[in-house]
């Protein structure tokens, strides 16, 4: 009779295959790939939750040396229609959250960019915003799916008996602040273009399929290459 053995990651000692790079910072991340004639785009940030765009001035940003562009929706080409709206990146001139990209500068150097981009003034029809969680509010509801494709709530045994017959329970509200699993990387991406229409995007691997979705719908592009970091 053969035994079957079986193989468990979890608790396990085992080492990453780019772990010692990553620590002693020898990784290579999709920021550092050397490109000749790069250029270095900063965003402007919405500093409302909920509005609208009502004007943007970049003449200052524009006069400086070494900027090449100012976008915003303004100027921006138009995507293809996306479901994520967070894709639609300079389609329109409405605000849906703190933090939103409503314009880039693009220059030579990310220094320059980073100046310039201080340097848009932009200007905000303000709306109400509703963003705080509490227990006591009456609009929670329970989707179908989570993502589309996980069981929104699940069960496995009788918590509630377990608890009751436990010799020692604990009943206490946890609340955690909000974090991300990429710690190590920056959020950057690395686009190259050429003749014909050929995009190269070379982003951290943390965004890839967001990217690849972004790149696809982007005008004049006939041919997307996607190339992750390690």
């Amino acid at each position: 009779m053969k035994m079957q053995r079986i193989t468990r990651a979890t608790g396990a000692p085992l080492d990453r295959i780019d772990g010692v790079q990553k620590v002693t910072g020898a990784a290579k991340y999709a920021y550092e790939y050397p490109v000749e004639g790069v250029t270095y785009v900063f965003p402007v940030q919405s500093t409302i939750a909920k509005g609208r765009v009502v004007s943007i001035d970049a003449s200052a940003a524009r006069a400086l040396p070494g900027v090449i562009a100012v976008l915003s929706h303004e100027n921006a080409p138009r995507l293809a229609p996306v479901d994520d709206a967070e894709l639609a990146v300079f389609q329109s001139d409405a605000i849906a959250y703190h933090g939103q990209f409503v314009a880039a500068v693009v220059a030579e150097t990310s220094e320059i960019a980073r100046q310039a981009a201080n340097l848009v003034i932009v200007r905000y029809e303000e709306q109400p915003h509703d963003v705080e969680l509490r227990a006591d509010r009456g609009d929670f509801f329970t989707p179908e799916k989570l993502g589309g494709v996980y069981e929104a709530d699940t069960e496995s045994g009788d918590v509630e008996a377990a608890l009751t017959s436990a010799a020692v329970s604990l009943d206490h509200t946890y609340t955690t602040p909000a974090e991300h699993n990429n710690p190590f990387e920056p959020h950057a991406t690395i686009a190259i273009w050429s003749d014909p229409p050929h995009s190269d995007f070379r982003p951290s691997a943390c965004v890839s399929l967001h990217a690849m979705s972004a790149a696809a719908s982007a005008p004049s592009r006939t041919h997307t290459r996607t190339r992750s970091s390690p």
